[in-house]
């Protein structure tokens, strides 16, 4: 071994642990997120026809991970370690290969930093501990590289027979991955030395082969059209993807760019080969794949996540990584040492990764029911989960608990969640997750019934309430930031005039404004101290006098022109019913999901009643109070 060749090597090693050390940190606390458990509740049939049909088909992804699963679960059982062991393996082993890529593309500097970022960055550090075809079609896709390499300099029947397989892999594995992996493929076709591409076309030809067995199951999901639950991706995606892979961190980010501006200094001064056609290859592998689906996505049905982008991650940090040259002295040993250093920290503290990551929803929702009926009795307790029972029961056995529980789906809308509220008698209401935005509005009704707070839980993707009647050792409420009610005049105007009723009691007002609309919120965003982690809550009395009441409560974001952004509504009828008389009907906006901040201006609350008739109201009401200040810190700054 040549003596430049052995402190790379051992850097190599170290960092390598280094990944393996934060992958299975605590290993046997990493819970199962939300997409596991979907994934093993499709891992119990009887046999593997209906584990295609039923368990595949309909999911969207090949059926590789899901076969996969089927038969480890069936060895080596369900519990989180052993089901996520071979994933966070395969996320460890991605360190070497992409070190191996970078080292035969660029050179060894540039390869071991690479290999760096690869071990401490959250976005692969994350998804080698989620047992899902992310980080296994990423160690593919980088096994198919280092296969790759070896058949453009050599096409042997072992390299081939080696590069089909592993292509047939990604196939199978997840269709991004597939994606990712054609870019590779056709590449090849203007790479190859032209005496070996026939032999080349020959193992693409029996890859695909390889992949006919799953040719029904891709024609049924063809059919599925995108991901419901995925939104179209803004022209501000890719931006905001790249502050993403390197934590949201500006420390990260700096070391990286010195890093930069160390290698643009040694090659003004040495000025070694370019290796521009790596470079191109490193950025076409990443970028095809991440338009198509861009694309894709915005003019056809959505599907593009950064999950899904983590197939071509490797090779953006190869491109950025290329222009890294790292000096020979002791030096270098300084600059890894730091940078390794900076991710680690980043990882841990910066982001709090692994104390959001190791409180996953479905088991924070199983902690909570298990020591609350476990403390209180079962009786005095009942919990309601916006969850699939069927996840959450996977915990029953861990937590040696027999608990009960109901989901606000099987409960039904706002006037029979009221209802369901007066018959119980239960001290203690578990809230998991509880719908609380546009019409659904089960906190801010569970309020009227439980008035106290005994305890809040927010985590990532999690809200836990936990309500109690009585008055007895009640936690403090939210402190609203901005409250403001319709006899205030600190600085709101109204757009439309409303007056006190005749013959009413105080504080009732009418508005008989054609077509019925009263404006009785309007102020700047400035003013609202509008910011990402506020949630805003509107609520009014509404007198109904028909069976069938028209008429919402509205809440719209507008831009400084006055153009509306979003516009979201609570019908009267949802919280009314069939029922006459006074009713309350809320509205509540999560300025997470609202429009741009830079954007919104203006922020404005109308009253629509029945057109050309007054609409009578009461206790007319704005608040401002903090969100969840976690809800998607792992995905966003």
């Amino acid at each position: 071994m040549d003596s430049e060749r052995k402190p790379f090597l051992t850097w190599l090693i170290f960092i390598t642990a280094v990944g393996a050390a934060l992958r299975m940190f605590r290993l046997n606390e990493i819970p199962f997120t939300y997409d596991e458990l979907s994934a093993l509740s499709r891992t119990h049939f009887n046999s593997f026809h209906d584990l295609i049909q039923k368990g595949v088909a309909g999911d969207g992804h090949p059926a590789g991970v899901q076969v996969f699963l089927y038969y480890w679960v069936k060895i080596f059982g369900y519990q989180e370690w052993a089901v996520k062991l071979p994933f966070i393996l395969m996320g460890i082993l991605c360190i070497p290969l992409i070190y191996q890529i970078g080292r035969k593309w660029f050179g060894k500097s540039e390869g071991i930093i690479a290999a760096c970022l690869m071990a401490g960055l959250q976005y692969p550090v994350m998804y080698s501990q989620i047992a899902r075809p992310y980080i296994s079609g990423l160690f593919l896709i980088l096994l198919l590289a280092v296969i790759w390499n070896s058949v453009m300099a050599k096409a042997t029947v072992r390299n081939l027979f080696a590069f089909a397989v592993v292509l047939a892999l990604c196939a199978y594995n997840h269709y991004f991955s597939l994606l990712t992996a054609a870019g590779i493929v056709v590449t090849g076709l203007f790479v190859i030395d032209r005496k070996y591409l026939l032999k080349y076309m020959l193992a693409i030809l029996f890859s695909v082969a390889l992949c006919l067995p799953h040719s029904h199951v891709f024609l049924q999901q063809l059919q599925l059209k995108g991901l419901e639950w995925v939104p179209a991706p803004t022209p501000g995606f890719f931006k905001n993807y790249l502050y993403y892979i390197f934590n949201f961190s500006d420390y990260i980010l700096v070391a990286v760019t010195l890093l930069l501006a160390q290698g643009i200094y040694f090659y003004t001064k040495s000025k070694p080969p370019v290796k521009l056609k790596f470079r191109l290859i490193a950025l076409l592998w990443f970028a095809i794949p991440a338009a198509i689906g861009y694309f894709y996505s915005v003019y056809r049905a959505p599907v593009l996540e950064t999950s899904v982008l983590i197939f071509g991650f490797p090779f953006l940090l190869l491109f950025i990584c290329s222009f890294v040259t790292l000096p020979t002295s002791y030096f270098r040993d300084i600059e890894i040492g730091v940078l390794l250093l900076i991710l680690i920290v980043s990882l841990g503290w910066e982001r709090s990764y692994y104390k959001l990551f190791y409180h996953a929803e479905t088991e924070m929702f199983a902690r909570h029911i298990a020591g609350y009926e476990k403390a209180y009795g079962n009786g005095r307790v009942i919990a309601v989960v916006n969850t699939n029972p069927e996840y959450l029961d996977t915990y029953k056995k861990k937590y040696n608990s027999g608990w009960s529980y109901q989901t606000f789906e099987s409960i039904g809308d706002n006037p029979a969640w009221r209802r369901w509220l007066e018959k119980s008698d239960a001290k203690y209401l578990i809230l998991c997750n509880p719908p609380i935005e546009w019409g659904s509005q089960y906190l801010a009704i569970a309020r009227e019934y439980y008035n106290c707070v005994d305890s809040i839980y927010q985590g990532f993707t999690t809200d836990i309430y936990v309500l109690k009647k009585g008055a007895d050792g009640c936690k403090p409420d939210q402190v609203p930031l901005f409250s403001y009610t319709l006899n205030d005049s600190t600085g709101v105007r109204v757009k439309y005039k409303v007056k006190p009723s005749v013959n009413e009691a105080k504080g009732i007002y009418v508005s008989c404004d054609p077509p019925g609309a009263a404006g009785l919120f309007f102020t700047t965003a400035r003013q609202l101290g509008f910011g990402e982690k506020l949630r805003v809550n509107i609520s009014a009395d509404v007198y109904v006098d028909s069976t069938k009441p028209e008429g919402c409560l509205t809440l719209k974001f507008s831009d400084r022109e006055g153009r509306v952004l979003e516009e979201r509504e609570s019908l009267i009828q949802s919280f009314a019913g069939n029922d006459t008389g006074w009713h309350t009907v809320y509205l509540t906006a999560r300025l997470y999901h609202a429009p741009s901040v830079k954007k919104v201006a203006f922020i404005s609350a109308d009253l629509y009643g029945k057109p050309e008739t007054c609409t009578k109201f009461k206790n007319f009401k704005v608040e401002v109070v903090p969100d969840n200040p976690v809800l998607y810190s792992l995905i966003k700054k």
